[in-house]
């Protein structure tokens, strides 16, 4: 699909994050002491810190619209 994009369009990477770190899961997951278990070598949620991603999704979020 991205090169079907005709648009300006920019790919973004954060360091210690994956695509799951802005799920609301991990937060209750981390929350709630399960994240270990859930996933146990940060593999599908990345280890960047929850408020650092949160602060950047709002960002990104109120330049988009």
């Amino acid at each position: 699909m991205w090169k079907h994009l005709t648009d300006w369009k920019a790919e973004i990477a954060l360091a210690n994050s994956t695509h799951f770190t802005f799920l609301d899961n991990r937060a209750i997951f981390t929350k709630v002491g399960l994240i270990d278990y859930v996933d146990p070598g940060n593999v599908e949620y990345g280890t960047m810190n929850l408020v650092t991603a949160t602060v950047v999704e709002i960002a990104y979020l109120k330049e988009f619209f």
